[in-house]
């Protein structure tokens, strides 16, 4: 079970589903909110983890075009100090995600990793791209703003996956 869901922090800084928000933007250069990404029940990108989601989807749409290729990526939050890799496993029918936070662990000095979880690629890669849509649709109404990247992003991950099922 994989779940990605964009959120965006109304007038009172509680973070609202994008499809159920209904307030205004007030600041257009840094829309707050963030990116949630659930899988097998276990929160990998929670929702506390907030951004600007203006920046932080472009890097995940970029970082899922890359294992769309069948590589590995990283991207990191752009306002906070967290990232999360792609890791393709299992011959890329699935994919390790680990998210890691900036914090050294106090007691052993190593950078800790977070939940770290397994999705199934074709369902991981499909729910983002989902999502990502989603997000587009509903920012464009909230900042009218071209998305041209990210859409032809997008295009290139379905055309990359509709490449790689009709090869195997």
């Amino acid at each position: 079970m994989v779940k990605v869901r964009t959120h965006l922090s109304d007038e009172n800084g509680e973070l609202v589903p994008i499809e159920e928000f209904t307030g205004r933007v007030p600041d257009r250069e840094y829309v707050g909110g963030s990116i949630e990404l659930i899988v097998d029940h276990r929160p990998v990108m929670p929702k506390e983890y907030g951004d600007d989601v203006n920046d932080a989807w472009p890097f995940l749409i970029s970082a899922t075009l890359e294992l769309a290729r069948g590589r590995g990526a990283t991207f990191n939050y752009a306002a906070c100090p967290w990232k999360v890799t792609f890791e393709p496993i299992r011959a890329g029918r699935h994919v390790l995600i680990t998210p890691q936070s900036p914090y050294a662990d106090t007691l052993t000095g190593k950078i800790r990793t977070e939940a770290r979880a397994c999705a199934d690629f074709r369902e991981l890669t499909h729910n983002i791209v989902t999502a990502g849509y989603i997000y587009c649709e509903h920012i464009m109404r909230l900042i009218p703003r071209p998305r041209a990247r990210e859409l032809r992003e997008l295009a290139e991950i379905e055309a990359e996956l509709h490449r790689r099922a009709s090869d195997g």
